[in-house]
């Protein structure tokens, strides 16, 4: 009679560690994404709303999101 061994994942190789931790790329902004200046809020500070025409949506951003935006550059590395 046979036994039924519990079944386990091929061990994978651990990958090459050189001291250093690697940083993830920031993926590109898609270029059909529009942004618009949009109302004031009652403290007010600025916002802006973020048209999707994929989803045919708008999101409405504060200033620090609008900072994060413009400050985006493709292919740039991640701060951990």
């Amino acid at each position: 009679m046979a036994v039924n061994q519990p079944q386990t994942a091929p061990e994978t190789p651990a990958p090459h560690v050189t001291g250093v931790q690697q940083v993830p790329d920031i993926p590109r902004l898609r270029q059909d994404i529009k942004l618009f200046p949009g109302p004031q809020h009652r403290d007010g500070s600025p916002s802006w709303r973020i048209l999707d025409p994929i989803r045919n949506r708008f999101f409405e951003i504060v200033w620090r999101e609008f900072e994060l935006l413009v400050r985006w550059a493709a292919g740039a590395k991640v701060d951990g």
